[in-house]
Formats: C-alpha cells, structure tokens, sequence
C-alpha cells in the first residue's frame, strides 16, 4: 500500500493538476457558499434589525413593512443556524430564495397602498430587491430556470402593483409608479443577457482549452505527450546555452508484452497508469514525465548536473521496483540517462539516451545506464567516468 506521505505528493503532483481548464466561478461559487451565506446572513440580519428599529421610530410605522422586515430577519437568524449545524447548504438556499420571493413581492404590493413614506422609493427598493434576486437566481440554477424565476416574479410584482393602485384608486402617482415598473425591466433583461453570455463564453473557452489539453495529454496516463516533451527537451537546451544543466531519463518497463499476454491488456494499461503515477512522486514540481510511447517512459530534468541525473534515475527504478501492481505483481524498468552537452540538438540528446536504454536492456534490465559510460557497474548504477 503507498503510504499517505507519498499519497499527498501523488495528488499534489498528479498530472491532471496541471490541467489548463480554469476553474469555473460558479463552481467556486458553490464549493465556498457556506461561508458566503454565513456573512451575508450575518450582514443581512444586522442591516434587517437597523431598518426595522427606524421604522418603528416613525411616527406610523408600516406594519407591513415591518412584518417584511421581521420574516426577512428571522430568515437570517434560521439560515445561521442551520448551517452553523453542518446541515445541508441547498435546503437553506430555497428556504432564502422562497422568503426573498415572499418579501419581493409583498413590497411590490405594499409600496401603492404606503401613506407614510414615498410610495415610488418602497417601490423602487422592491426592483433593487428583485434585481439582487435575479443574481442569486443565476448563481443557483441553470439560465432558462433562472430567467423563468426572474421573469415571473417581475410580472407577478407589477400584477400585485396594479391591484393595489386600483385598490388605492388612480391618481397621478399612478404613472409614477408605472415608470418605475418599465426602469426595471430592461435592467432584469440585461442581467440576463450577461448571464446568457457568460455561459456561452465559458462554454466556448473551456472548449477551445479542453481541446488543447487533449492534443497535450495522453489519453490513457493523463502524462503530457510527446508534443509537450518535444517543446520541453528544446527549452532544455535553449537553457544549457544560458548555463543551465539538465538532462533526460528515458525508461522502458520489462517484459511488458508479457504482462498483457498473461493479465490481458487491461491490467497492461492498469500497469502503464500506475508507472506515471508512482514516477511522478519522486520528481520535483519542474520535472517533466511524459509518456513517449507504448510502455516508454521520458522524464525532462531542468537545472540538475549529470550526477543528479542517474541518482534521479535510480530512485524512479527502485520506486517501481519495491511497489507491485495488485494483480502484475513486480513491475521493473530500464532506464537510459543522457545529461545535455553544449551544441547538442534534439535528436542528438534523446538518441543518447535511447543507446544507454538499449544497453541497460542488453545488460540483463532492471537497471540505469548513463550515456556516457560504457560499463555496466554490478549494483545496477552506471557512474560517469
């Protein structure tokens, strides 16, 4: 079993964290809103007491409003608890949501039938209301659903608005109000515009980089391709001539063909997603593994001098070595090292390091050969000389 050191370092390093997908708003939106709606709860149920307690110092105070205020700040004062408890953050949302619609709504109502305050400002602090509630919509539901809710509560308002002028009976704040009503809509109609068109951007930019990362990853390990170690060794020499020393490792996994022959493909691929994933903990966050093809293996070492280079190697083969796969039991590999040299081109370091990797082979495998040497040492290490 690997232990929950290399487990941590498994994750933190996994080839997928390096994923080119941005992380979607909304879905960070989601993954912290416990805590958003624990502040906002908090600022809400302040701001709810502060308005009620000057309302109620008016000389006739809204009763109406005042009951708004009220099951507006026992709103904030439930939703704090409940998720202070751990509970469930969806059930608190509609629970807002449905209160927020109640409260939207009743303003709408109770902003005509108002004597003692400006009947078009409880009127226009309804629209900021439902405005802010459109928002919230397009955080919690998909576009249509979220728009169907904002499109629905403006009509049902300026419905509930119109009853309660007629109730009142028409006079020239009726136009007033009416102008208030029609400010409104195209505000609504905007928010979800930007909504619709943030949805489409994203989709369309997640696409285009989604297709980018398929054209960089192999399918099967989740490694960077050959595309990416390609671009990788090149910036490799560019900074060998700045003074940099780097090198390559290429590995070949043993009897592979056996594996399959005897435990079937799948277990053979099994075994190839294993290899990237136990590699990859013995390297540094710079260090480039990619898989180069079949069961080969190429790993790009920056700024590190030709001795680190083999002890690199020889830590990756004797990881591979003391960790068996569940079903192909020890799964061993040969590895050519080849440390870049000034003037060396692309073709001439890796055809280095394929000749160690033949030689490691021919030398009985489960072994690191350096390019350099000649030699097989008996502890399965070649040394430059």
């Amino acid at each position: 079993m690997t232990p929950p050191k290399d487990q941590r370092r498994q994750r933190r390093h996994a080839p997928l964290s390096r994923s080119l997908l941005p992380p979607d708003p909304l879905v960070v939106w989601r993954a912290r809103r416990r805590s958003i709606y624990l502040g906002a709860s908090a600022l809400g149920l302040v701001v709810l007491l502060i308005t009620g307690w000057l309302e109620l110092s008016r000389p006739s105070p809204n009763v109406l409003l005042l009951g708004v205020y009220g099951m507006l700040a026992s709103m904030c004062a439930w939703v704090m608890a409940w998720l202070l408890s751990g509970r469930d953050v969806r059930t608190a949302e509609r629970v807002v949501l449905g209160c927020n619609v109640v409260a939207v709504l009743g303003q709408f109502y109770v902003a005509p039938l108002s004597s003692s305050q400006d009947p078009a400002l409880v009127l226009f602090s309804a629209h900021g209301m439902l405005l802010a509630l459109s928002i919230v919509a397009h955080l919690m539901f998909p576009l249509r659903q979220a728009g169907a809710l904002s499109l629905a509560c403006y009509l049902v308002g300026v419905l509930l608005s119109c009853l309660a002028l007629m109730q009142r009976g028409g006079d020239a704040i009726t136009w007033l109000l009416l102008r208030v009503h029609l400010s409104s809509g195209p505000l609504l109609l905007l928010i979800l515009v930007l909504a619709w068109y943030r949805s489409r951007f994203w989709n369309e930019y997640t696409g285009r980089l989604l297709l980018e990362r398929q054209a960089r990853t192999d399918p099967l390990t989740g490694l960077p391709n050959r595309r990416v170690l390609y671009q990788e060794i090149e910036q490799l020499l560019l900074d060998l001539g700045r003074g940099s020393p780097g090198g390559v490792i290429l590995l070949d996994l043993d009897h592979f063909k056996a594996i399959n022959d005897t435990h079937g493909h799948p277990t053979g691929d099994d075994v190839l997603v294993q290899t990237g994933q136990l590699l990859r903990l013995d390297l540094r966050s710079e260090d480039i593994l990619g898989r180069w093809g079949g069961e080969e293996f190429m790993v790009v070492l920056p700024a590190t001098p030709a001795e680190g280079i083999g002890l690199v190697a020889e830590r990756l083969r004797a990881r591979l070595q003391n960790t068996p796969h569940p079903v192909a039991g020890i799964v061993t590999a040969s590895f050519g090292v080849a440390a870049a040299r000034p003037g060396d081109t692309f073709g001439e370091l890796t055809t280095r390091a394929d000749g160690a990797l033949y030689r490691a082979k021919q030398g009985g495998r489960n072994r690191v050969v350096q390019a350099a040497e000649a030699a097989i040492h008996p502890d399965g290490v070649a040394r430059l000389t």
